[in-house]
C-alpha cells in the first residue's frame, strides 16, 4: 500500500527497491573509503588487498557511515 492507501504496482515497488540498492550499494563504497582513512589517521594499516583485515576495516567504516547518515537524517523515514 502506498501512502495513500492505495495498491502500488509492481513496476513502481521495483523502480523504488531498485534506488534502495543503489544507495545501499554507494554508501557501501564511502564506507569503506571512510574506513580506510579512519585506519590510517589512527596509524593502524588501512585496505591492504582482498583480505579479512580489508573487509574489517571496511565493514567498520560502513558502520560509522551509517551512524552519521542516521544522526543527520534520522531513521525511520525514506530519504529520496
Amino acid at each position: 500500500m502506498d501512502a495513500k492507501g492505495e495498491p502500488e504496482l509492481e513496476s513502481e515497488r521495483g523502480r523504488r527497491d531498485s534506488g534502495v540498492v543503489k544507495r545501499q550499494f554507494r554508501m557501501s563504497i564511502v564506507g569503506a573509503l571512510a574506513g580506510g582513512y579512519l585506519f590510517q589517521l589512527a596509524g593502524s594499516t588501512g585496505v591492504t588487498g582482498f583480505n579479512l583485515w580489508s573487509m574489517f576495516v571496511a565493514i567498520i567504516g560502513a558502520i560509522v557511515v551509517l551512524v552519521i547518515k542516521h544522526a543527520i537524517m534520522g531513521r525511520g523515514e525514506i530519504h529520496t
